[in-house]
């Protein structure tokens, strides 16, 4: 008996450490390395002229914050506020024309970065 009721303490302690902090509600990171805003509410983004929106699968809470380069010309992610980055149609075997991508979000996106006007990276981010 002894044995039993150790085993079901076990078995709830094991249950206890198990759990996890509660699950994220909003989307509050820009692309990594970039300076873009960390915003975490809906007032925060408007004024900041973004679009707050459900991203991802997990259709989390996002502000979608616009550069001020998006559509420029670029060789290198160095150069933009946020990525450099191909066209969707853009030949990897090939020197790639990159653009200054449009958002600080990149959840929710499938997106070929540019570098030294090739792509180095093609991610979905979700």
């Amino acid at each position: 008996m002894r044995l039993l009721l150790g085993m079901v303490w076990i078995g709830l302690a094991g249950c206890a450490a198990a759990q996890t902090a509660p699950p994220a509600t909003s989307v509050t990171s820009a692309v990594a390395g970039k300076g873009g805003p960390v915003v975490t509410s809906r007032e925060q983004c408007v004024a900041l002229k973004g679009t707050w929106r459900k991203v991802g699968v997990q259709q989390l809470d996002a502000c979608d914050v616009p550069t001020r380069d998006a559509g420029k010309s670029c060789q290198r992610s160095a150069q933009c506020e946020s990525l450099c980055v191909a066209s969707a149609d853009a030949d990897t075997a090939t020197v790639a024309e990159g653009h200054c991508y449009a958002s600080f979000l990149t959840v929710g996106t499938c997106l070929s970065e540019v570098e030294d006007g090739r792509i180095v990276r093609a991610q979905c981010v979700d």
